[in-house]
C-alpha cells in the first residue's frame, strides 16, 4: 500500500488552477460552477469520498439506513496526506474572505468542504425568491453582446435548479426571448411562433447569427470619409473667391480715367465736376453684383490704396 501510494494520481497535481479556473467568492454566483469541476476533479484523481464519504451498504436484516461514515482507510499516513492534498485543492479555489469564513485548526476536506456548502445552501426559500426576481427582470440591454446575456439566463436557470424545482426548458427559451431588446423583435417573434420552441442551444445560436448579420450590416454602411466631406464644403467657397478675386482684378484695372468718368454731373453728394465720390470706411459697396474689400483712398490722386 505504501508502495502504491506514491503512484496516486492526486500527487501529481502541481496546479488546480489548470482544472478548476474558478474562484469561489461570497458575493459571486459560482457555487454550482465550482461544485462541478470539483467534484469532477475529484472523481479523476480518486478522492471523491474526501468529501463526499460513501454511504455503507446495508444488510438484509437491517430496515433502518446506516449514515454516512468516513470509511477507515488501510493506511492512515497516505489518507491524512492525500486528505491534506484535497484540503489544499479547496484552499486554492476560493478567495481569502470564504477562506477567513471556513478556516480552523485540524481541518479535514471534508468538513472545509461541509461548511462551504452551508453557506451556500442555507435558507433556500430566501435565496430562490431572490433568484427568481432577477432571472424574470433579466434583459439584454444590460449587456454588451448576445453571449454574456445568454450566459446569464442559463446561470441563473442552474442556481434555480439548485434551490428549488428545475426550471422547465420552455420557460427558460421564452424567458430569453422576453428579455430581448427592439433590435431583435423580428427574430424574437420567429422563435416565439416556432412550435415545438427551440432548446436554449438552438436559440442562442440563431441570436448570435442575427447579432453577427447586423454588425456585418452597419459595418458596410460606412459614413463620407472626412476629406470627401471637407472637399464639398470648400468647393463653393474656393469657387466664390476666384470670381471675387477676377472682378476686383478688372475693376483695378479701369484707371483714374474710369472713375472720373462715372462721377461727371451735379449730384447731391459730388461738390465739381470729375469729383470723386469716396466711399465710407468699412462701407459694402458693390462692384459687378460682388462686394469690392473696404479700400482707403487717397484724396490727392483719387486713386484706390490697399
Amino acid at each position: 500500500m505504501a508502495e502504491s501510494s506514491k503512484f496516486h494520481p492526486a500527487i501529481i497535481v502541481t496546479n488546480i488552477k489548470n482544472t478548476i479556473p474558478v474562484t469561489l467568492d461570497m458575493d459571486t454566483t459560482k457555487y454550482l460552477s465550482w461544485v462541478t469541476l470539483f467534484k469532477t476533479h475529484c472523481k479523476a484523481y480518486q478522492v471523491l469520498d474526501h468529501i463526499i464519504p460513501e454511504t455503507p451498504a446495508t444488510t438484509d436484516s437491517s430496515s433502518t439506513i446506516s449514515p454516512s461514515v468516513t470509511p477507515q482507510p488501510a493506511n492512515k499516513e497516505t489518507w491524512d496526506r492525500l486528505d491534506a492534498i484535497v484540503l489544499q485543492w479547496i484552499y486554492g479555489t476560493i478567495s481569502l474572505d470564504m477562506l477567513e469564513n471556513i478556516l480552523k485548526p485540524e481541518q479535514t476536506a471534508q468538513e472545509a468542504w461541509d461548511r462551504i456548502k452551508s453557506i451556500f445552501e442555507d435558507n433556500k426559500n430566501s435565496r430562490a425568491v431572490h433568484l427568481r426576481h432577477k432571472f424574470a427582470n433579466i434583459r439584454l440591454d444590460n449587456f454588451s453582446n448576445i453571449s454574456d446575456y445568454c450566459k446569464e439566463v442559463k446561470l441563473l436557470a442552474y442556481q434555480l435548479a439548485n434551490v428549488g424545482p428545475a426550471l422547465e426548458p420552455d420557460h427558460i427559451v421564452l424567458q430569453l426571448i422576453t428579455g430581448l431588446n427592439e433590435n431583435y423583435d423580428q427574430v424574437g417573434s420567429q422563435l416565439s411562433h416556432t412550435n415545438p420552441l427551440p432548446s436554449f442551444y438552438e436559440a442562442r445560436s440563431t441570436l448570435i447569427l442575427e447579432e453577427s448579420r447586423k454588425q456585418q450590416q452597419a459595418a458596410n454602411t460606412t459614413p463620407p470619409t472626412t476629406d470627401t466631406a471637407l472637399a464639398t464644403q470648400t468647393s463653393p467657397i474656393q469657387s466664390h473667391t476666384g470670381t471675387s478675386r477676377s472682378s476686383i482684378s478688372s475693376y483695378k484695372g479701369r484707371g483714374r480715367g474710369s472713375y472720373r468718368g462715372n462721377n461727371r454731373g451735379r449730384h447731391q453728394n459730388n461738390r465739381g465736376r470729375g469729383s470723386v465720390n469716396y466711399p465710407r470706411p468699412n462701407s459694402g459697396n458693390v462692384i459687378n453684383g460682388l462686394q469690392s474689400p473696404n479700400w482707403a483712398f487717397n484724396p490727392w490722386t483719387g486713386q484706390p490704396t490697399n
